[in-house]
């Protein structure tokens, strides 16, 4: 006869599922602690990601500053000249296809050789490199095709400021700005800062709304500029250091370069 034996000393649990599930309340409370964590985290990294790209731009200005040294010293220390839109306009954030002679402007054909990036004349253009400043959006292919083959020249992400004594009068400042030779305590190239007529957009790389004509507040939403100096140094110049009352074209106390119909370059 077999004799079942009751097992002694083991005792068995129930198992009750309400008890291992989150109750909506507590979904609800981790849901809106990883919101605030994010909320917390994303400006940070976003901040972050900004001050890499101003870093990358203000190399892309060295080796700008590097690459003119050697072509003045090619060319017999003379710098290079702004383009002008005819006069009396300067535009320091152009960059002309070609030489006009007797005009030799900051241009692809004067640089190219010494700064690669800047593919103007495939079908598609494509310009990037140091040519263009990481923080600001990637040209538009289609409307920089419309640009070239209309002007022969390329909307830039820097400006630059050469030859100041062939056009003082487009200057409110020219002492500011680089002559016909490179000078330490002259300023020969920028990140951009413009402000175009047609629809007061403001073009920037650093700031609320990057790119080219792209914000249109007054005063804009830029946060500050790279400025190389002629000895190849960079310096940040913060937004702060701006007097925005004054960002207009007939202003004669901050440093500007006035273009026609009212277009402006600023630094």
């Amino acid at each position: 006869m077999n004799i079942i034996t009751p097992m002694r000393g083991k005792r068995f649990k129930t198992y009750d599922q309400s008890q291992a599930a989150f109750t909506l309340i507590e979904l609800l409370v981790v849901i809106a602690v990883i919101a605030i964590l994010a909320s917390l985290l994303l400006p940070a990294l976003s901040s972050a990601k900004e001050q890499g790209r101003r870093t990358k731009c203000k190399s892309n200005l060295r080796q700008f500053g590097i690459a003119l040294t050697v072509y003045s010293d090619d060319n017999n220390q003379v710098t290079l000249e702004t383009y002008s839109g005819g006069p009396p306009g300067r535009y320091p954030n152009v960059v002309a296809l070609h030489n006009l002679p007797p005009d030799y402007y900051f241009s692809v054909e004067s640089l190219g050789k010494y700064i690669p990036g800047a593919d103007v004349y495939a079908q598609i253009p494509a310009i990037g490199g140091i040519w263009w400043c990481p923080s600001a959006p990637p040209p538009d292919p289609v409307g920089e095709t419309e640009v070239i083959e209309g002007w022969n020249y390329f909307n830039a992400a820097y400006s630059y400021f050469g030859r100041v004594d062939l056009w003082p009068d487009e200057a409110s400042q020219p002492d500011d700005l680089t002559a016909k030779q490179l000078d330490p305590h002259r300023l020969l190239m920028s990140d951009l800062l413009s402000q175009w007529h047609a629809n007061l957009g403001w073009s920037y790389s650093h700031g609320s709304f990057p790119g080219i004509n792209l914000d249109t507040r007054n005063p804009p939403g830029f946060a500050g500029v790279n400025q190389l100096y002629g000895d190849g140094r960079v310096e940040w110049k913060s937004v702060h250091q701006f007097d925005l009352q004054q960002l207009n074209v007939s202003s004669t106390s901050i440093g500007l370069v006035r273009g026609n119909d009212g277009d402006t370059s600023f630094y």
